[in-house]
């Protein structure tokens, strides 16, 4: 019997899973961001919002988002069509390195940056160039 990593391309078994930065234990007058995690307990208004929606947890969301792009657009005087949501921006960098990023289109990013960016033009074979900062930045 295979192992079903075995199975798994092999420019995405170079990758390895995600690692959280470290964080200060007990020292409750550090706050670290490096990890786009809130330190803070959501508002009251947030659970009460998330309490609303508990029932339709069970059910598929809306699979284009219409009602979410038409709201977004009306705010922004824009057409629904000009609007594109995910679930993060994570997903947002995904899905614009899958339409946008290939062997033939690189991606550049200045460096230092978010890892991430180096990982999606790997996993669309494109070219990653890193721009250095200039001195003084």
């Amino acid at each position: 019997v295979s192992s079903p990593v075995s199975h798994v391309l092999p420019h995405i078994q170079v990758h390895s899973g995600y690692v959280p930065g470290e964080q200060p234990l007990g020292r409750q007058e550090v706050i670290k961001l490096n990890t786009n995690e809130n330190p803070y307990p959501p508002s009251p208004y947030v659970v009460a919002a998330i309490n609303d929606e508990i029932s339709k947890l069970r059910l598929y969301p809306n699979p284009t988002s219409l009602p979410l792009r038409e709201a977004i657009a009306d705010l922004h005087d824009l057409e629904p069509n000009q609007v594109l949501v995910g679930n993060g921006s994570d997903d947002i960098l995904n899905l614009c390195a899958r339409c946008f990023a290939d062997h033939d289109h690189p991606v550049g990013m200045t460096s230092p940056s978010y890892s991430l960016y180096s990982v999606l033009a790997s996993l669309q074979h494109a070219p990653f160039v890193e721009v250095p900062f200039r001195e003084g930045f």
